[in-house]
């Protein structure tokens, strides 16, 4: 979300600190202009041990689907820096690691031996009369790897728009749709109001994506009410104030609001990353 509007999440009970919002913003802007992004947003706070992971997002210019491009920096030092690459071999050792995180980005994960082995694994073969080619140097499993496998498999589940929000252009490049005039109270009080920000899974929905012109929302996002199991996202509707509160029952910590007939929303994520084990008893 715009880190303008993070103040419409002080219902949730969550926020940043002046120094932390003043941190990120800044290494925010610095990305943003050193990329070219479209656009740069806060994503939410990963709590871990020593120091936690504040996690934003940008859209680059040339995006033709909702493509997003993430960073991460601590609450020790908010330099931005790009998620780092997920093997398949990595996105593995991630699958097995449920646990929470340490707050060290550079942290080898794995033990003290797999450590060691890394450090005497020589990064080139000695030359010979003709030389010898450098052996690649081995890339470390950190715990780096371990939060963008866990930021990237939540933004799957967490990232929404409001119906209407977006619409594909006849060139296929994804926009902000200018005539989107917000939801009503009635609207708001549905999941159907809510699209995944992500490439569809229904594949009726994936297959518009090759027909030529203008794309409406409703013919390329999947609905939240179509997620399983029923039930899994709350909504609460304020008229009073003109909000609309959506809140993520599978991943606690997940707030997306929306004020009531207008353009502004937003969503983010405070919590440690993991999923809520007892959501089949809750529903």
């Amino acid at each position: 979300m715009d880190l303008r509007h993070l103040d419409d999440l002080a219902v949730s009970g969550f926020t940043l600190s002046v120094e932390e919002r003043a941190g990120l913003e800044s290494g925010m802007r610095k990305r943003q202009l050193e990329e070219g992004l479209a656009s740069i947003r806060f994503w939410g706070r990963i709590t871990a041990a020593e120091a936690d992971y504040l996690v934003a997002y940008g859209f680059p210019p040339s995006a033709e689907y909702p493509k997003k491009q993430f960073y991460f920096c601590t609450t020790k030092s908010f330099e931005l820096q790009a998620f780092p690459d997920l093997t398949d071999e990595f996105s593995g050792k991630c699958d097995k690691l449920t646990g929470t995180l340490r707050g060290d980005p550079g942290l080898v994960v794995g033990g003290d031996d797999e450590e060691e082995e890394e450090e005497e694994e020589p990064e080139e073969e000695e030359e010979g009369e003709e030389g010898a080619p450098r052996r690649p140097k081995k890339v470390k499993f950190i715990e780096a790897h371990r939060l963008a496998h866990r930021v990237l498999a939540m933004d799957s589940d967490l990232s929404i728009v409001p119906r209407g929000a977006f619409v594909i252009t006849p060139t296929h490049y994804l926009a902000p749709n200018p005539s989107f005039a917000g939801l009503s109270a009635t609207e708001a009080a549905s999941a159907a109001s809510y699209l995944h920000f992500r490439r569809p899974v229904a594949e009726e929905r994936r297959s518009v994506l090759d027909r030529e012109g203008a794309l409406r929302d409703v013919d390329f996002l999947d609905p939240v009410s179509e997620d399983e199991p029923s039930g899994v996202w709350s909504i609460r509707v304020d008229e009073g104030e003109g909000t609309a509160l959506v809140r993520s029952l599978r991943w606690p910590g997940y707030f997306f609001v929306h004020r009531l007939g207008t353009q502004s929303f937003g969503g983010a994520y405070f919590g440690n990353g993991l999923p809520n084990r007892d959501l089949a008893f809750m529903l």
